[in-house]
């Protein structure tokens, strides 16, 4: 997928691709920002991995935290997100 943000002073290109044998989001960000005349460059690259959330749920007990609240958010393309928030007791 490919997102695209211009305003007058700043263009920013963002890509991004899931990996289903590797449980892997790779994306990466082009960001260029008016300096005066000049048109600055900014790049970086990341790579999200993605879990079952028993997996997560079983490392935060076994880490001691408890209170584990699941959030759940939707993302373009519907794949959705979810949120972990854990109290350490």
């Amino acid at each position: 997928q490919t997102y695209l943000d211009e305003t007058e002073d700043l263009f920013c290109l963002w890509q991004s691709g899931f990996d289903f044998d590797q449980q892997t989001i790779d994306y990466s960000v082009d960001i260029f920002s008016k300096v005066g005349e000049l048109w600055e460059r900014f790049y970086e690259e990341h790579t999200e991995y993605a879990h079952p959330l028993q997996f997560i749920e079983n490392a935060l007990k076994v880490s001691r935290f408890g209170e584990i609240k699941y959030y759940r958010k939707n993302v373009p393309g519907g794949s959705g997100r979810v949120f972990i928030a854990a109290r350490r007791v």
